[in-house]
């Protein structure tokens, strides 16, 4: 009998048991027990969250920021109607506006505040971690936006234990790295001419405007490990730089690729309307719009119709693999002829979502 027991003590979880959690900025943190009431400082960390609990993603979630419904309107409808709880949650100031509300967290009985490793610094010095250390308010720090390749799986691994979640987060870091190993490899194994790619970010957001390109980060990054040239790592190190348009329309570029995404709120925009409610006639208009822009008809890539369009978040989403998916195919159509991004993004919202894909997430200037 004792030894039943004993067996069965070892199999159970250990509920309750107190645990340390390694944030990105090197902290440990001990949790007593797994946070109830998290608070997320950006509301599109719940990407990252709906990945790791697509079966209940808000439960332990006491309240997060405005962007996820203010940038992407069409994930946040599609969460608000599976989930209509959400809309109810208290909203909390991002520390992007250096406005963070460290009494708010505490009277929303706060056990865990996320933030984004960039604003590290920013939190000193406004002093808003003293003031959770005070309080004794644990936060960590992730990154989901700036350098994904090396912080996104270690990143969801620290997501995975305050949610109690390790399983899940080791199952989305295999399918991951299996994608992504599918394009690393089949580049590495195969002689290819690297394509100089524009890739314009946040395309028609503020009318014809243009443009700002990606720089060394990001998607800067996501084109390179797609095997292109990013013509923007040359002009800033960082995610992105404003440049004069002039100085485009004297490169000679094999291909542009735009990112772009459902802004239609925006009465200036006229941004190809891309996600999960987007229509094909709406992307392709827009896509025309985005040429027809002062200069660019006179581009031999956009009389080539090398000019693509992607959706914009995948820049701080955990399925950004899927877009250098895409871009590899866009920019070596023989060496991933086989390949089907689609189907790979089906197969994540089967896994990792609480909702089912839908919508156009990428296109071609028809």
């Amino acid at each position: 009998m004792r030894q039943l027991i004993l067996l069965i003590l070892l199999v159970l979880p250990s509920v309750g048991k107190a645990f340390v959690v390694s944030d990105l900025s090197g902290r440990q943190v001990t949790f007593e027990q797994p946070p109830k009431n998290i608070i997320l400082s950006e509301g599109r960390m719940m990407y990252l969250v709906m990945a790791l609990q697509p079966q209940s993603p808000g439960h332990n979630i006491r309240a997060l920021a405005d962007d996820l419904a203010k940038a992407d309107r069409d994930t946040w409808q599609k969460l608000t109607e599976l989930y209509p709880s959400f809309v109810n949650k208290p909203t909390v100031a991002s520390p992007s506006t250096g406005q963070f509300d460290v009494e708010q967290a505490f009277s929303l009985n706060a056990d865990l505040v996320i933030f984004s490793l960039n604003y590290r610094d920013n939190l000193l010095q406004s002093e808003t971690l003293n003031r959770l250390d005070a309080l004794s308010i644990p936060y960590l720090f992730i990154d989901y936006r700036h350098d994904l390749s090396n912080h996104l799986l270690p990143s969801m691994h620290i997501l995975g234990q305050v949610l109690g979640q390790q399983a899940q987060a080791q199952k989305f870091s295999n399918f991951v790295q299996k994608q992504l190993n599918i394009v690393e490899q089949r580049l590495a194994e195969n002689k290819h001419k690297q394509p100089l790619v524009l890739l314009e970010r946040a395309a028609g957001i503020n009318g014809p405007v243009c443009c700002r390109v990606f720089g060394q980060a990001n998607f800067g990054a996501f084109a390179e490990m797609a095997g292109a040239i990013n013509w923007g790592s040359s002009k800033t190190s960082g995610v992105s730089v404003d440049l004069n348009p002039e100085t485009l329309l004297v490169e000679d570029f094999d291909i542009i690729i735009a990112t772009t995404g459902n802004w239609s709120h925006k009465k200036q925009s006229i941004s190809p309307p891309l996600g999960y409610s987007a229509q094909q006639s709406q992307v392709d208009s827009g896509m025309q719009a985005l040429v027809q822009r002062t200069g660019w008809p006179q581009m031999p890539v956009v009389k080539n119709k090398q000019v693509y369009v992607i959706w914009h978040q995948y820049y701080n989403h955990p399925g950004y693999f899927v877009a250098i998916q895409v871009m590899a195919k866009w920019m070596h159509p023989s060496l991933f002829s086989d390949l089907d991004p689609q189907q790979v993004w089906q197969e994540y919202h089967q896994q990792f979502m609480p909702f089912q894909s839908s919508g156009i997430f990428w296109s071609q200037l028809p």
